[in-house]
């Protein structure tokens, strides 16, 4: 989700005070009591996935945060757990480095700007329409559908453009894809050789480079 660049300026010098957390790539981070958390981290650089686990043990990914967001979100998220259920955890895509931040500190913060405070839950509530807006397409798409269109909406936040090519940024596992669409890793590496046999996309290393996304759209039904 987009910020506001004066409000981002405010922000990250508020978070220079606080100490330098350093998460290594594929790191659990331990949010405890989520719904009051203690402290809250602030991403100064790299992705953190957002996931759930219930009582079967299936694990389904929501969401991916990276530089300038809270984890966790800010406002309360009883409906995503309603929603999705059990428990709710984070996961490094990379190297992460975070401020950690007392969430009462964060709270006076926010009291004394209030410009800042409504632009965080404006955010905020975009940020959980958009994983609710994610049943349908979990529940009742394809599994090609899925996988195309979980990589084709990395395009926007999460790309970079080098030679005409388009990467996309976090190193993502088959398994990553996988936890994001509700499938099997095995069922995912299937429809990403297929996308690749297709020249969809290809690999340039552990990076997916989207050779045509007008092709990948489609087949998203975007």
């Amino acid at each position: 989700m987009l910020m506001d660049i004066n409000i981002s300026n405010k922000i990250n010098k508020f978070a220079l005070k606080y100490p330098i957390c350093i998460f290594k790539k594929y790191e659990p981070i331990e949010v405890v009591e989520y719904f009051s958390p203690k402290y809250i981290y602030y991403i100064e650089e790299g992705f953190v996935k957002l996931f759930i686990e219930n009582s079967i043990g299936k694990i389904l990914s929501l969401e991916i945060d990276s530089n300038g967001d809270f984890i966790p979100p800010i406002i309360n998220s009883q409906s995503i757990r309603e929603k999705f259920s059990d428990v709710i955890q984070y996961e490094t895509l990379s190297l992460v480095k975070t401020r950690k931040i007392p969430s009462d500190d964060l709270a006076d913060f926010m009291d004394h700007n209030k410009d800042i405070f409504y632009e965080i839950l404006k955010i905020s509530i975009q940020y959980v329409d958009v994983l609710l807006s994610r049943i349908p397409e979990i529940v009742y798409g394809s599994l090609k559908e899925k996988t195309a269109g979980f990589i084709y909406d990395l395009i926007e936040h999460y790309s970079i453009k080098e030679n005409g090519n388009i990467f996309i940024v976090p190193d993502l596992r088959h398994a990553d894809i996988a936890s994001f669409t509700g499938a099997s890793r095995e069922a995912t590496t299937n429809v990403i050789n297929a996308l690749k046999r297709d020249n969809v996309i290809s690999y340039k290393g552990k990076k997916i480079c989207i050779l045509k996304p007008g092709v990948l759209k489609n087949i998203a039904k975007r």
